[in-house]
């Protein structure tokens, strides 16, 4: 579903601009939040070779690492939510 012009517009204007910048993370919250070190992240990217930019329907634009973190820190999320439920085979 697409949005019209009108809507982006109103989207953008209530999402406040902040920018993702992993060296702003400490070590302990990079392996909290996606399981991974700093270092290991960008080898991650260039083994997976991201581009440098994703670009989404709605105008959004994050960068490769911004993709990977919020794929990792989904996943991540996701397990503690499994372990809460206590779910068992």
């Amino acid at each position: 579903m697409q949005m019209r012009d009108h809507e982006q517009e109103i989207l953008r204007g209530k999402v406040p601009d902040i920018r993702f910048n992993i060296n702003r993370l400490s070590v302990k919250d990079c392996i909290n939040r996606f399981r991974f070190r700093k270092v290991h992240l960008a080898y991650l990217l260039m083994q997976f070779r991201l581009p440098p930019f994703f670009s989404t329907e709605e105008g959004y634009r994050v960068s490769g690492i911004e993709a990977l973190c919020i794929t990792l820190e989904e996943k991540v999320s996701f397990e503690g939510i499994l372990s809460e439920l206590d779910i068992r085979t």
